[in-house]
């Protein structure tokens, strides 16, 4: 009797260890896949260059870094000013803020992480891979929980590799945040069409907002619960209170900040609504995608939306979380064919994680049917996604590379100058990008507010966000230059890289330089590749100004700003003030 109940107080004894046990495998697990799935995507970035190459993977890059940089040295400086008159003297000196035209939840983290680490280039790439690495293992997550692990894994893996991915990854965007946010987003409102629960509600409506106030993309997912009510047929939910919960939290949350700040945002879309923008829209989505994940992961992504959606709709058995996935996906699809915000690949990546589901479930549908004589049933869907996977390879594989146009050398240059310090400095490129790169690499590149910047695209032209408005604000290099004689600019630095238009004021200073050799030095060129169409970067120093550094204390008085301290004068914009001389003027190029 003794023996028998000793024996069963060591089985209680050692079932309880075994459950301990599987307690502590989930999160060595979760560890363990985190660690393999951040270590492939930094492989990836190490590989493209992104460490070491400029913010030059697209125009907003050098923006997004400039704005977290802002918030950096707020809180570092223990908040000194108000927060805008903090912002106009720091737009002054580095006028590449992007802070109000988009949310401000990316630049907090941003200015967080650089903090407590770096403002650096390695820093803030780090930032972006670890995003990325949480945006992979959400879908291996999602996966493995219908799937099992190995076939999660492949298929986290694949995602990982798709180069669309790969290319932002590297990227100091704001993009593949709203992607996790989103999909956590709409997972949690898939278990609330389960549990029709507050406590999911509200899951689901604080995700909602955080991924609105990343991005104005965020408020697709507006589309997700009446498309996953419609698809899973619940409409008894309608008459809940929790499921209007969310929009209460968006309204009182969200809304406030984009209201304020519509008429930044509205002049920058680039199209008009309407048929021939949907159908525009349809084609490159299609076509991304396919280029993306290449034919065998894209059909099987068709059959898994068959099995999971299109058949258990005509059955009335559309299960949660499939329903969900889908109604996000059709979410992004409808708002991004009907809001005329442009046509950009970036707004697609949200779309992936989903997708990927529906790619396992189509090779899991077909696993279950089709007879591989020489694979062992329990390993038929392995198969199938590694199949998948080595058409990827061959069809749509690559790993993205980020370039340098030479800016970052120029910048080393002028820092090592001791006449660099208090100086201000005029730079001029006809690419999107290069004004914003020179700016972010002498912002991280030493003491802010030791120097200011201005850049030709915004004080010697006017334009609108989109380019499409342009007009010099001088009538030629002559009257220019006389302008240019009034205003104590030490250097002028010029991106000779080739872009689809020319501008004519960048034109203007090239003139200026070539012809007043005696008054404009060249002390520089840096970079170039012709193949490419990029540089080089040529570094002009002033002789006349060569001692005479720029007053203590701000920007010259005429230099002149629209800054009022207020939203209603922001985005910022500084313009020379100077009197051209009336005889120039009236001369033509």
């Amino acid at each position: 009797m003794h023996l028998l109940k000793a024996l069963s107080g060591v089985g209680v004894e050692l079932q309880r260890h075994l459950s301990l046990s599987a307690k502590v495998r989930g999160p060595i697990r979760i560890g363990v896949v985190w660690l393999l799935l951040l270590l492939v995507v930094l492989g990836l970035q190490w590989w493209a260059g992104s460490f070491t190459a400029e913010f030059s993977g697209y125009p907003d890059e050098a923006s997004h870094y400039i704005s977290g940089l802002l918030v950096r040295d707020y809180v570092a400086g223990h908040f000194p000013a108000p927060p805008m008159r903090f912002a106009q003297d720091f737009y002054l000196h580095y006028p590449y803020l992007a802070i109000g035209h988009w949310p401000p939840l990316f630049y907090l983290i941003e200015g967080l992480w650089m903090l407590l680490f770096s403002p650096s280039r390695i820093s803030i790439v780090l930032l972006s891979v670890l995003i990325t690495a949480a945006f992979v293992v959400s879908a291996y997550e999602v996966l493995r929980r219908h799937f099992g692990h190995l076939p999660a894994l492949t298929s986290a893996l694949l995602l990982a590799f798709v180069p669309l991915v790969q290319k932002y990854a590297g990227m100091v965007l704001m993009d593949t945040l709203l992607a996790v946010l989103s999909f956590w987003a709409v997972l949690y409102f898939g278990r609330f069409l389960d549990t029709g629960s507050v406590r999911d509600s509200i899951k689901f409506g604080a995700l909602a907002c955080l991924a609105i106030l990343t991005k104005g993309n965020g408020l697709d997912l507006a589309l997700v619960p009446p498309i996953a009510v419609l698809l899973t047929r619940r409409f008894y939910l309608l008459r809940r209170s929790s499921f209007w919960l969310p929009a209460v939290m968006v309204s009182l949350v969200c809304l406030p900040w984009h209201l304020l700040t519509m008429h930044l945002m509205l002049p920058t879309f680039m199209d008009s609504a309407g048929l021939d923008f949907t159908k525009r829209t349809l084609s490159f989505y299609s076509l991304l995608l396919l280029k993306s994940v290449g034919p065998a992961i894209l059909a099987l992504m068709i059959v898994g939306f068959f099995a999971r959606i299109v058949r258990p709709f005509a059955e009335r058995l559309v299960e949660a979380r499939w329903a969900a996935a889908a109604a996000f996906v059709l979410s992004i699809c409808i708002f991004h064919c009907t809001v005329p915000a442009g046509i950009e690949a970036r707004y697609f990546i949200a779309a992936l994680p989903p997708l990927f589901m529906f790619f396992v479930a189509g090779a899991d549908y077909l696993a279950r049917r089709l007879a591989i004589a020489a694979v062992k049933p329990g390993w038929r869907l392995e198969f199938l996604i590694l199949l998948a996977a080595l058409v990827f390879a061959w069809t749509s594989f690559a790993i993205p590379k980020k370039a340098s146009y030479g800016l970052r050398e120029a910048v080393k240059y002028l820092m090592s100058r001791p006449e660099f310090k208090d100086s201000l400095s005029l730079v001029s490129s006809e690419t999107a990008s290069g004004e914003g790169i020179f700016i972010s690499e002498v912002a991280m590149g030493g003491r802010r507010n030791e120097h200011a910047i201005l850049r030709a695209n915004k004080v010697l032209a006017d334009d609108d966000w989109n380019l499409q408005q342009y007009k010099p604000r001088y009538p030629n290099a002559r009257v220019l230059m006389g302008c240019l004689e009034q205003i104590p600019i030490r250097f002028i630095v010029l991106d000779m890289s080739a872009a689809p238009r020319h501008l004519e004021h960048h034109r203007q200073l090239l003139a200026i330089v070539r012809d007043r050799y005696d008054r404009w030095k060249l002390v520089g060129t840096f970079g170039g590749d012709a193949a490419a169409g990029r540089g080089p970067i040529e570094v002009y120093r002033s002789v006349e100004y060569d001692k005479q550094p720029m007053p203590r204390g701000g920007l010259p008085t005429n230099i002149t700003t629209n800054v009022g301290g207020t939203l209603q004068h922001w985005p910022f914009f500084v313009k020379m003030d100077c009197q051209p001389d009336p005889a120039s003027a009236r001369e033509t190029k």
